[in-house]
């Protein structure tokens, strides 16, 4: 089975890119490159693509190409046994069984491997059945067959998670965390290619069977977890016990498939049965009427704090997306009338168990919008008189008469709604697939070595290892965390048995670090210590060497017993593999230098912040449509704009979009449905980027707070590296506050003060410092590497080095 290569990916990326700027030429020249040099297995996963891609084209070419690509799949795998024909009813079949095997062998090889070959899959699967549906005779048959496959499938890697975990002697709670985490990211893989197809629905039709099969698939992946029972393990009950981590999946699925889920004696919903299904079967009522506008699921969220779940849906109005919204509250009865009047403002429909409390705030309120379900007592046709209800308001408030069309000033801030702290809502709804990074590891799984992968705060470095870790090709990643994640006690693995074995204080095995890795393997993917190259990543490394620096200098018996074995056990690790320490400074590995014979031989690893080319559907590109949303009309030079100010730092994308949004709402000249060209950010910035206006702006707090203490004496102190760099970087802007950016001779001459405190030449400075996105410097010139926080370091608060 095959993967889509980030290669492809980049190649797909510009194709699209020169169809849509009408560069055919090109554009021709690229389709035939990668139709006639991608081996068989690819062709087929990015054909749907490909033939997406051709609606650019004239009749001619498209005609043309589209010959091509179906003559190259025809042709099949060099070797191949050609087809013979087959009736009608026997090619469905042949389809479906496809899909089996397929998923077959993700069960068998490359189980667990969220980012890579399950997406790619998954996405090649939905497009297919969708393609495939208008000649079939029975779409509801085509569901039940999805959601049985998925369930199969469910049902076996769950179990077979488990297993493994207890095999290798891991405590259950690895095992139990392992295998929720498992389930999440499984259901957002669904998640995220439903997003990707909403984008581009051509009709309501096509939309209704994206969201039919994609729900087909949701469904199928709880039914057969809720039937996973492996020694300890009770899917059932795990649903039922942690019904926030799966619940805001159910707002992508169809009604009629969550209620499965409600079965007599095997229902996961805890007594909400009424309540959620109802909704769900509503919206499914409102969606199919004639009148309704092609209806998708945007975004679906548990609302921390409360048991609600808040569901928006995009509904066409006039080739522009109309936001409807809808909440339910789950768990128990609703007793505040604060917390239902705050739903009320929000949503459309409002559905919940009232109590007398809440019944009597809805009866005095006169609140139209809110559907009691306390007098359903889990029975079907109960739930369908509400869901009559929930469609009635619904359509009430999605009338033509009463539809408000996207126009006017803009009233919403619409970069508020990307979930900047909430990571695991950002997964499936907003993630951006890093191929940038994937490049980086692919480059990486080539050679052996250790290494340090340093950029500065919240610039994606998590988020981008978290989503490649897992086998893959000729390389099993392999993710570890320094930063203590309770509810992620597999990912703190090597992290804890760290500790304890500096805690014990005796003599560690000589085998010690390579038994660790193989139980991080276990616990975090799904295979055996694999043979073939590991990459071991480990997040917030500054951390790991600093525990192995305080505990040797309060037991300095440790350094033989502990340490300096663990460091070489290290080193011995990266002669034969990969490791890849991952933070925010490069030298924090220093330690014990007399006797240290790793520190020597880690190199330093450009990070790279999200990649943007001018006109195409980059990282970039992606980002700021995914924090702007579809309602505003972003152009290519308004990207370019942006870009040019953040140099694709994710975090701070967000902040100055929230801004710039901010400002936007302001302006007296602009409309909903205006395009977003560079001048309107080429103004906010004049207003808003000036250094006397970004030093009381309340939207930048995080990095105005973390650069005041990058430039603090205690930095200075503990962090000498980061302190230097962040005091150069100061330094540039103070001198050449327009341009930002200074020759190389005075760069020199800037960072000669802090040689001896860095304990690097100004040139190593600036060269670590630029792979860390401080700086960039290109044919004699230093420039800051991202304007933006060059501009808070500069209206921080300030320390002077003497």
């Amino acid at each position: 089975m095959s993967t889509i290569d980030a290669k492809t990916h980049q190649s797909l990326n510009e194709l699209r890119g020169h169809a849509k700027a009408w560069q055919l030429v090109k554009a021709e020249e690229l389709f035939r490159i990668l139709v006639l040099g991608s081996d068989h297995a690819t062709l087929t996963l990015v054909s749907h693509d490909l033939l997406e891609i051709l609606e650019e084209f004239q009749k001619r070419r498209k005609r043309d190409l589209s010959l091509l690509l179906q003559q190259t799949l025809e042709r099949g795998p060099r070797h191949a046994i050609a087809p013979t024909d087959a009736s009608g009813i026997e090619k469905v079949s042949s389809v479906f069984n496809g899909y089996q095997s397929r998923m077959a062998v993700l069960a068998d090889k490359h189980i667990f491997q969220w980012a890579t070959y399950y997406r790619d899959n998954c996405t090649f699967i939905l497009k297919d059945v969708v393609s495939q549906l208008p000649s079939m005779h029975d779409y509801t048959e085509a569901e039940d067959r999805i959601q049985a496959i998925f369930a199969d499938h469910s049902r076996e890697i769950f179990s077979k998670g488990y297993e493994k975990v207890q095999e290798r002697g891991l405590p259950h709670e690895i095992g139990l965390a392992k295998s929720i985490r498992g389930l999440q990211q499984f259901l957002n893989v669904i998640v995220g290619v439903l997003r990707d197809q909403r984008e581009g629905a051509p009709s309501k039709p096509h939309a209704a069977m994206q969201w039919d099969i994609a729900s087909a698939m949701i469904s199928g992946i709880l039914l057969g977890y809720r039937s996973v029972a492996s020694g300890d393990l009770n899917g059932r009950e795990l649903l039922s016990d942690y019904l926030n981590t799966w619940l805001p999946t159910l707002g992508f699925c169809r009604g009629r498939h969550a209620i499965l889920l409600t079965e007599p004696g095997h229902s996961v919903f805890n007594g909400s049965e009424a309540s959620v299904c109802s909704l769900l079967m509503g919206v499914d009522r409102w969606a199919s009427q004639a009148s309704t506008p092609a209806v998708l699921p945007k975004y679906s969220r548990v609302t921390i704090g409360l048991s609600r779940l808040d569901i928006t849906y995009s509904m066409g109005v006039d080739r522009v997306s109309q936001d409807v919204a809808a909440a339910v509250f789950f768990g128990s009865p609703l007793y505040f009338k604060d917390d239902l009047a705050d739903a009320a403002a929000l949503a459309d429909v409002v559905v919940a168990e009232l109590t007398n409390t809440t019944r009597e705030w809805v009866d005095s309120s006169g609140a139209n919008d809110v559907v009691d379900s306390s007098d359903v007592q889990g029975q079907l046709a109960g739930f369908s008189a509400l869901a009559e209800t929930v469609a009635a308001i619904l359509t009430g408030r999605s009338a033509p008469a009463s539809a408000k069309h996207l126009s006017g000033r803009l009233l919403r801030n619409y970069a508020k709604d990307f979930p900047l702290d909430d990571p695991l809502f950002r997964e499936g709804h907003f993630e951006v697939e890093r191929h940038s990074v994937n490049r980086i590891i692919q480059g990486l799984q080539r050679g052996v070595g250790a290494y340090v992968w340093c950029s500065v705060r919240r610039s994606g470095k998590t988020t981008s290892a978290e989503a490649i870790a897992g086998p893959s090709g000729e390389r099993m990643v392999i993710f570890q965390s320094m930063d203590h994640r309770p509810n992620s006690p597999e990912l703190n693995l090597l992290s804890s048995r760290i500790r304890s074995a500096l805690e014990a204080g005796n003599a560690i095995q000589e085998t010690f670090f390579t038994e660790l890795v193989a139980d991080c393997v276990v616990a975090t993917t799904q295979a055996n210590a694999p043979k073939r190259n590991l990459v071991l990543i480990i997040d917030e490394y500054e951390m790991l060497f600093e525990i192995i620096d305080t505990y040797t200098e309060r037991s300095p018996g440790l350094k033989a017993l502990v340490s300096l074995p663990l460091i070489s056990q290290m080193l011995g690790f990266s002669i034969k593999n990969t490791l890849l320490f991952m933070g925010q400074r490069p030298d924090a590995h220093m330690i014990l230098l007399s006797q240290n014979q790793l520190s020597p031989n880690v190199r330093q690893y450009a990070f790279p912040l999200f990649e943007h080319q001018p006109g195409t559907s980059s990282e970039f590109a992606i980002l700021v449509s995914r924090i702007l949303g579809e309602n505003l009309r972003i152009t290519d030079p308004f990207v370019e704009a942006v870009y040019q100010e953040t140099k694709g730092h994710p975090y701070l994308t967000v902040n100055v979009l929230v801004d710039f949004c901010e400002w936007l709402m302001a302006s007296t000249d602009f409309e909903l449905g205006t395009e977003l060209g560079g001048h309107y950010f080429a103004e906010f910035s004049r207003e808003r980027l000036e250094f006397v206006v970004l030093r009381n702006s309340p939207h930048y707090r995080l990095f105005h707070k973390m650069l005041a203490e990058f430039s603090s004496e205690r930095s200075r102190a503990q962090e000498p590296w980061l302190y230097s760099v962040t005091s150069i970087l100061r330094e540039i802007v103070r001198r050449h506050p327009k341009r930002m950016n200074c020759s190389l001779a005075a760069f020199d001459q800037i960072a000669k003060p802090f040689e001896e405190l860095a304990r690097n030449p100004s040139r190593q400075l600036l060269a670590s410092a630029a792979m860390a996105n401080f700086f960039n410097e290109s044919k004699g010139t230093v420039s800051v590497g991202i304007p933006l926080m060059a501009r808070l370091a500069a209206t921080s608060t300030s320390r002077s080095l003497s």
